[in-house]
């Protein structure tokens, strides 16, 4: 009877030993395959304009405010160039008017702006929701989002690294206001 419990407990071990060189042929299997397919590009092409693309806020000054936990809503922008309005010549380039949409934390974002080559200013007066928002936190980043556009002077787009093309609004001095990622479209 000791010498069967001994076979069941060994005969055991070798279904358990079976099992994980199976498993671990199937994880090997499964990383030689994903090291030989070819990468997919998610890449976003850098953006020559801010216009018509949707900008994500990820710092205010040198606050990070977007991370990837984050449950809150995004703070983001969109400037879109007045429908009709061709671009008039100007020293530094082209120059266009539009409109800004976007979503503080709580509240709806809109104004105008105007593009003139490296120039941007929003306003006069940027205009919000005032929708209840309960949530400290979000209603100081909207705050600061809203004054970090009426202190807008001039624009740039930079490699973000690995969070991609970022938009980085500066004042007259060329500090850094804000920062924004280019959000890639949905596929």
């Amino acid at each position: 009877m000791h010498a069967d419990l001994r076979f069941v407990h060994a005969a055991r071990w070798a279904a358990c030993a079976v099992l994980l060189c199976g498993f671990a042929a199937t994880l090997a299997h499964a990383a030689d395959s994903a090291a030989s397919s070819p990468p997919t590009d998610t890449a976003v092409p850098m953006p020559q304009t801010p216009l018509d693309l949707r900008w994500v806020l990820l710092n205010l000054g040198h606050a990070r405010i977007k991370s990837p936990k984050s449950t809150a809503p995004e703070s983001y922008m969109v400037l879109t160039a007045t429908a009709g309005a061709a671009a008039a010549s100007s020293a530094s380039g082209t120059s266009r008017s539009g409109k800004l949409e976007g979503f503080g934390g709580c509240n709806q974002i809109t104004g105008k702006f105007e593009l003139d080559g490296p120039r941007l200013t929003f306003g006069p007066g940027i205009g919000m929701t005032r929708m209840a928002c309960t949530d400290r936190a979000a209603l100081d980043r909207e705050s600061a989002f809203a004054q970090a556009l009426q202190a807008c002077a001039r624009w740039r787009i930079v490699n973000g690294g690995l969070d991609g093309p970022a938009l980085e609004l500066l004042d007259e001095t060329g500090m850094v206001l804000a920062q924004f990622i280019v959000q890639p479209p949905r596929r």
